[in-house]
């Protein structure tokens, strides 16, 4: 059968080193990374600069002979953590040519997050060199691009576990080398408990345009996972573009089925070979996966692989195959497990599942459009204009969303269904699930994230199912929210963040402050007309000359407040459709997060565009990006204060792209703020009291 999680594992010790006092570092740009890290004492934190040093907010390669943020001598759990620094661009590692690594990793690293940093050129972004040992890593929101090979490459690592690779962006790989996302592990068996990565977790990522330069080592996986790597999850990442497969799993070679890699929802597209490839002992659930040349293909490969077995492919939606939609060369082989699957191409005649022999295979409650050659477990479904909301294959706007009240309703097994959906909604929602990756909540609409070229977002925050106060665990604290959130007073509205982006109309606040001090009088005002959009726009009125800088801003100006639940964390920019009716006199406004403020004079100030009407501005006035650093995901406030009387602001734009023009995108979502919402209807009742008590047994 079927195996979807484990315990957690015991922490492994870390390398002594010498006890010294935990400290902050700031290196800026010309300074080394490489040595700040060396240097660093068990638990320091280390901020890294785009502004300053040498002003061209880039850093050269460099590498590390050996690090560990934990003291080994201390009871506490401590990290080293290198990170942008708030209210900065991305800091960059660049190189031009394609000798070096941008960061090599020799003998072990240990204890260690790298967040927010950008890689650029070189040949790998990030790599561990023969025989390093890793453990307690966390690569976070980390942007690698225009790279002569790999992203993150293990290909020569040693024993690598623990860790977390979240909310990376990788794309243009592989100019001359072979162009993997993230290669992880080495080639092959090697049988001495190296070349391994176990235990860890790869989400949230978006990984694309991999190995599409043509040369003789063209490559280009999205994520590949070698031989012998175990209990990884693989889960809501976004893979698209990619030469060879956008995830391969080679397989574990371990006997249990408890130790499979478990590959998740997915969004996978435009494979030039499989989108999804494996060869053993993979678990492969809710992953959504559409216009590759082949979907799916199982099949065994011991020359780098090992015997075939223990496959499981349950609810997933597999839609548009140049070649065939899922080849499956299983026939005699123990533990393959097919069930609740679609295989959908767009016309009747295309190939959409083929098998060389299905002895031994447990196959049901699969569906199908076009031919198959199946003997059992397969029925011919509707076709993909009846069956989905919209059988596009183009990114924005696909939605392979069922409709209701086709045959696929209902049609599906309860007893291979994972738990969760796609988009993490709870199976099953009607007595009995649906076979492909979305379980129906909500008639013919998606109530979930639209299929496009971005970081994936869920309707519900990255935290396990029934962690209401976003802690990490389901206990008896979170039935104390469920308490309050059930009996207490209506919860407030927020605007929610949706792939990384998220608009409001500047009318539209959460609350409102009046001047004070020496900004007595001065306000916030609603107006409406001279080309604004939605409902109208506020003014700070009335315009008589007045300045506010720090340090009265926070306690003086005229504040604006917007209640926003952020998904993704780390830098945003903030973008403001303004208008500076006064010219230089009205021409930038104070921002910030949280109530407090990021700027604190004219020249790091929002800048408010002087064109004679409203129009976007990203920028602060010295021309550098008008940025806020969301802490993490949940409830925040962006907050506007007056600087100067007499600007106009019109909209909000709070996103993690950097698009050279954003047209005019509509207002995000306005939703109640209800973590105890366990079943998704819009309030907390006692249907949400029942499915915590189910979680807390």
């Amino acid at each position: 059968m079927k195996f979807y999680t484990w315990l957690s594992l015991a922490l492994l010790p870390a390398i002594a080193q010498p006890l010294t006092a935990q400290q902050t570092h700031h290196v800026y740009p010309g300074g080394s990374i490489g040595n700040a890290i060396t240097q660093a004492s068990p638990g320091s934190t280390i901020i890294v600069h785009s502004f300053g040093g040498n002003e061209s907010g880039r850093y050269g390669p460099f590498k590390l002979w050996g690090a560990s943020g934990d003291d080994p001598f201390t009871p506490e759990e401590e990290w080293i953590t290198v990170k942008a620094a708030p209210g900065e661009p991305r800091p960059g590692i660049y190189y031009a040519g394609n000798d070096q690594n941008l960061m090599e990793i020799y003998y072990f690293f240990r204890y260690i997050k790298l967040l927010g940093l950008g890689f650029e050129g070189g040949s790998d972004a990030i790599k561990f060199q023969t025989g390093a040992d890793g453990e307690h890593i966390v690569f976070e929101d980390l942007r690698m691009h225009h790279l002569d090979n790999t992203g993150i490459n293990l290909s020569s690592c040693g024993d690598v576990g623990y860790m977390e690779i979240r909310y990376c962006e990788i794309f243009d790989t592989g100019i001359n080398g072979h162009g993997e996302g993230m290669y992880l592990g080495t080639h092959g068996y090697q049988g001495d408990g190296s070349g391994i990565l176990h235990d860890s977790v790869i989400e949230w990522n978006h990984v694309y345009d991999c190995g599409l330069y043509a040369h003789a080592n063209q490559q280009g996986d999205g994520i590949e996972l070698k031989y012998e790597c175990y209990r990884n999850i693989v889960q809501d990442n976004i893979i698209h573009d990619t030469n060879y497969p956008g995830i391969l799993s080679h397989g574990t070679a371990l006997s249990d089925a408890a130790d499979n890699n478990i590959l998740r929802r997915n969004a996978i597209w435009n494979c030039a070979t499989e989108a999804i490839q494996t060869h053993q002992t993979t678990t492969i659930m809710n992953n959504v996966v559409f216009n590759s040349n082949r979907c799916i293909y199982v099949a065994q490969n011991t020359s780098n692989s090992g015997i075939l077995r223990d496959v499981y492919i349950h609810n997933n939606t597999f839609f548009t195959a140049g070649y065939r939609v899922a080849r499956f060369d299983v026939s005699g082989k123990s533990g393959i497990e097919i069930c609740n699957n679609l295989f959908y191409q767009p016309s009747a005649g295309a190939t959409a599942v083929y098998f060389n022999g299905m002895a031994g295979v447990t196959a049901t409650d699969n569906y199908y459009y076009g031919t198959s050659n199946a003997s059992f477990g397969f029925s011919a479904g509707p076709p993909p204009a009846s069956a989905f909301i919209n059988n596009s294959t183009a990114p924005g706007a696909i939605n392979l969303y069922l409709q209701r009240g086709s045959i696929l309703e209902g049609a599906g097994s309860n007893t291979y269904a994972p738990p969760v959906d796609f988009n993490d909604t709870s199976r099953p929602q009607g007595g009995i699930v649906e076979p492909g990756a979305y379980e129906i909540l909500t008639p013919d609409e998606n109530p979930g994230w639209q299929i496009d070229e971005e970081f994936k977002e869920f309707g519900t925050a990255p935290w396990p199912f029934g962690d209401l106060n976003h802690d990490g665990n389901v206990d008896l604290e979170d039935h104390a929210v469920l308490v309050e959130q059930l009996t207490g007073p209506t919860p407030p509205t927020a605007y929610y963040e949706k792939g990384g982006s998220v608009t409001v109309e500047a009318e539209h606040y959460f609350s409102k402050t009046d001047g004070s001090g020496q900004a007595q009088g001065s306000a916030w005002i609603e107006l409406t007309g001279d080309g604004s959009l939605g409902d109208g726009y506020v003014q700070a009125l009335p315009d008589v000359g007045l300045r506010i800088d720090e340090p009265d801003i926070e306690s003086d100006a005229p504040h604006l407040s917007y209640l926003i639940y952020f998904r993704t964390t780390g830098p945003h920019y903030l973008w403001l459709r303004g208008w500076a009716v006064g010219g230089d006199n009205a021409d930038s406004v104070h921002f910030g997060l949280d109530g407090v403020a990021v700027s604190s004079n004219f020249n790091d100030s929002a800048a408010i565009a002087k064109t004679g009407g409203f129009a976007w501005t990203s920028r602060c006035s010295d021309g550098s990006r008008t940025t806020i650093n969301v802490p993490s995901p949940g409830l925040h406030t962006v907050d506007l204060w007056m600087r100067e009387d007499g600007p106009r602001i019109d909209r909000l734009l709070v996103t993690i792209h950097t698009p050279g023009s954003i047209g005019e995108p509509a207002e995000s979502d306005l939703q109640p703020y209800l973590t105890a919402d366990l079943d998704d209807d819009g309030d907390c009742d006692l249907v949400d009291a029942a499915i915590l008590a189910g979680l807390l047994q």
